[in-house]
């Protein structure tokens, strides 16, 4: 399982191994690439979380019934979630920009390993959730 959600190796998914105490250390991985799944995931989730809070705005604007205080209310979260959407991937660009015109060598937040990690979910949820290929057309 952690093979598939954090991308890494069967032999460093063998090594780990969690020790007792108040923060478990996890042996065999790094430091940094811990840090940089942490920040993916907490990117994703945000994104995951933004994209709800539209459905939610959407369906709350549908179900007014046209009062104006639910329509103020639903545009409001609408609103809102795609702020939050818009922050969520202005800071990823943000980040990426400075460390690029500055020289920095800070590295974690990157596109493309936010991406792989978006694919792997979406091969996870197109395995695991299937529709049934009966032959009756069902």
């Amino acid at each position: 399982m952690l093979t598939l959600l954090f991308g890494l190796s069967p032999k460093a998914t063998q090594m780990a191994q969690f020790t007792s105490g108040v923060l478990p250390t996890i042996e065999g991985y790094e430091p940094v690439s811990v840090i940089k799944e942490a920040i993916a995931w907490a990117i994703i989730f945000a994104a995951i979380l933004c994209i709800i809070f539209i459905f939610i705005g959407g369906i709350s604007f549908i179900l007014s019934g046209g009062q104006d205080e639910k329509i103020k209310s639903a545009v409001g979260t609408i609103r809102y979630a795609i702020i939050g959407l818009v922050v969520v991937i202005l800071s990823v660009t943000m980040v990426n920009i400075v460390t690029f015109v500055f020289k920095v060598p800070f590295d974690f937040v990157d596109y493309r390993e936010i991406l792989d990690k978006v694919k792997s979910l979406s091969q996870i949820f197109s395995q695991g959730g299937g529709t049934g290929s009966g032959g009756d057309g069902f």
